[in-house]
């Protein structure tokens, strides 16, 4: 569905036009695409960042995979500076158990149950929140 329907929106025309552009290609997906596949990632980043004039590129550094460049890695790679974002929710994972109460919260817990703090990443509280998933949450009767 999505691949018959994409290519006819504005949106996707008008960024095939622009990639063409600065590609020096004919604007036809086609055209763009391998324009595209002639040039490395880096040479396509440096020109695409350089084309639109970025100085500074703020990244969440919070979704890596083997084919995503590390941090270092892009700012070696690319003309511009590279910040990272901060992720509150990992900076609260940090600071929370820091706290005095937090920790002696937790040796409560662990008196009391004979166990550590239950891991909270397994249950549906803490799943991603997102968007997508927030609607499809809300489809499935979750209050989050």
């Amino acid at each position: 569905m999505h691949a018959r329907h994409v290519p006819e929106t504005i949106f996707y025309r008008w960024a095939i036009r622009e990639l063409a552009t600065v590609l020096a290609c004919a604007p036809t997906t086609e055209a763009a695409l391998a324009a595209r596949g002639g040039m490395s990632a880096d040479a396509l980043a440096r020109r695409l960042l350089g084309e639109a004039n970025i100085a500074v590129l703020l990244v969440d550094h919070g979704y890596l995979t083997d084919e995503t460049w590390t941090p270092e890695e892009m700012a070696a790679r690319l003309p511009c500076r590279v910040l990272p974002v901060l992720r509150l929710e990992t900076l609260a994972q940090v600071l929370i158990v820091r706290q005095p109460f937090w920790i002696s919260r937790a040796n409560t817990w662990q008196a009391e149950n004979g166990k550590g703090m239950p891991d909270t990443r397994k249950s549906d509280r803490a799943k991603p929140k997102c968007h997508t998933c927030f609607a499809d949450r809300r489809k499935a009767g979750c209050r989050l």
